[in-house]
């Protein structure tokens, strides 16, 4: 027998309840991604994060939703599915920005650098070292392409 709290509401303890508990399998799923995402967000770095297991939630949650529509479950199940998809989405979505911007600036940082040390070659008097060097690297460019293009 459940406790009634008013007779107009016919709301009992076992609806309230029903609903917290619906909630909180709701929102349960993506509540551990809000640090990881506040996190990733404040240090620009996303080395730890896997974009695999963002992936194998989407074809979970995404397989949850279409088996929804041949055989109707729980509701709150299926939110969850449609939450947990736009949160893996939002995860990818910052993951993979970082790690472009971070890949860009590392990249901007190797530009003609020749063992530790930047060569500026607009100062450099030494042209037949410029000159070597760039065979050099239209060499082992050349080269990689080839193989590359023969596999």
């Amino acid at each position: 027998m459940d406790w009634v709290i008013s007779d107009e509401l016919s709301l009992t303890v076992g609806t309230v309840v029903g609903w917290v508990s619906a909630g909180a399998m709701i929102i349960g799923g993506v509540i551990p991604y809000i640090p990881q995402y506040r996190q990733i967000r404040k240090t620009k770095d996303a080395e730890g994060f896997s974009l695999l297991v963002c992936l194998a939630l989407l074809i979970a949650n995404t397989l949850r939703i279409m088996f929804w529509f041949g055989r109707h479950f729980e509701y709150p199940l299926l939110i969850q599915s449609v939450i947990m998809n736009f949160t893996m989405f939002l995860m990818i979505h910052l993951c993979v920005r970082v790690r472009n911007r971070n890949q860009l600036l590392q990249a901007r940082q190797r530009i003609f650098t020749v063992s530790e040390q930047s060569v500026d070659y607009d100062k450099t008097k030494n042209i037949p070292y410029y000159k070597r060097r760039k065979r050099l690297y239209w060499f082992v460019y050349r080269n990689s392409t080839r193989k590359k293009l023969n596999k």
